[in-house]
C-alpha cells in the first residue's frame, strides 16, 4: 500500500499529501495498526486526497485497527476519501477492534506549544465519495463508505459529504460482536 503504520508508538501528520493508485491486501492506500499510532490528515497546506487505492480484501482506502486514531480535516474539489476499492469490506475506510475514526469538516483552533493553530475550514465538509467494497463483484462485500466493526470502534463524521458508495450489503455500514 501507499503508507504503513504498525506497532510503536507513531504519529504522523499529513498536510497537502496525496496517496494514490496504491495496491495492498490491505489497507491499499493507509494501513494503521497498534493503539499508540495515530495519523491526522489535513489540507491547509494544499490538495490532500486518498483517491483511487485497491485492496484485495478489507480497506481500500484506509485500514484502521487495533485501536489506531485516524482524523481527516479534508474536503474540497475532488478532496477525501474517493474512488478506493476493496474486495471485500470498507471500500473508503475499514474500522475495527478499537479503531478511533474521525471526519471533521469544520475548523478546529487551538493552542500548541505557545503558538494559536487552526486546522480545517467551515468552507468544505469532509468527502468520503465514490468508494467501492465487493470490488470483485462475487456478492460478498459490506461498506462501500465506511465498514466499522467491534464494540470500542469509533467513527464520528461531522459536517461531511457522503456519497456514491456501493457495496453488495450497504453504502455504511457498522457490525457489533
Amino acid at each position: 500500500g501507499g503508507v504503513a503504520i504498525q506497532f510503536g508508538n507513531t504519529d504522523i501528520n499529513m498536510n497537502g499529501v496525496l496517496i494514490g493508485n496504491n495496491d495492498a491486501t490491505v489497507g491499499g492506500g493507509l494501513y494503521c495498526n497498534g493503539t499508540d499510532n495515530s495519523v491526522f490528515f489535513e489540507n491547509s497546506l494544499g490538495v490532500a486526497s486518498i483517491l483511487n487505492n485497491r485492496a484485495t480484501t478489507n480497506g481500500g482506502g484506509v485500514y484502521a485497527t487495533q485501536g489506531c486514531r485516524f482524523t481527516s480535516y479534508v474536503g474540497g474539489l475532488l478532496q477525501g476519501i474517493i474512488l478506493n476499492s476493496a474486495a471485500e469490506n470498507g471500500g473508503g475506510i475499514y474500522a475495527s477492534f478499537d479503531a478511533q475514526i474521525n471526519l471533521q469538516g469544520h475548523r478546529w483552533c487551538f493552542t500548541f506549544m505557545g503558538s494559536f493553530m487552526c486546522l480545517g475550514n467551515n468552507d468544505n465538509p469532509v468527502n468520503l465519495l465514490s468508494n467501492k467494497a465487493d470490488s470483485d463483484n462475487d456478492n460478498n462485500g459490506v461498506g462501500g463508505g465506511v465498514y466499522a466493526t467491534g464494540t470500542n470502534t469509533k467513527v464520528t463524521v461531522t459536517n461531511a459529504v457522503v456519497d456514491g458508495n456501493t457495496a453488495f450489503h450497504g453504502g455504511v455500514r457498522a457490525f457489533d460482536f
